[in-house]
């Protein structure tokens, strides 16, 4: 089935992994986004097959500047399916 994983670790302190499933082939967007709902960056946005995938963040927005300590939202969506994750950042 589709689904996000919860990133790992949780806090983290400098990078997470984050692991998700696409059941069908399908395009799909991993983002992060802040508190207030500001997107800080994108960590996949292509087409996949069906299958388990997994990304690493490091804690860096869409400029290349690291972000600060802060409660995180990242978010998977394919089509009209959407799942989110809070996470935690502690520098």
């Amino acid at each position: 089935t589709f689904s996000l994983g919860q990133n790992w670790p949780n806090p983290s302190n400098a990078s997470a992994t984050i692991s998700y499933i696409v059941p069908a082939s399908v395009y799909i967007g991993l983002k992060v986004y802040d508190i207030v709902g500001r997107q800080v960056a994108t960590l996949a946005e292509a087409h996949r097959r069906a299958g388990a995938y997994r990304v690493f963040w490091e804690g860096i927005d869409k400029e290349g500047q690291q972000v600060p300590s802060e409660v995180y939202f990242c978010q998977l969506q394919a089509e009209k399916l959407r799942e989110t994750k809070c996470m935690t950042l502690l520098r």
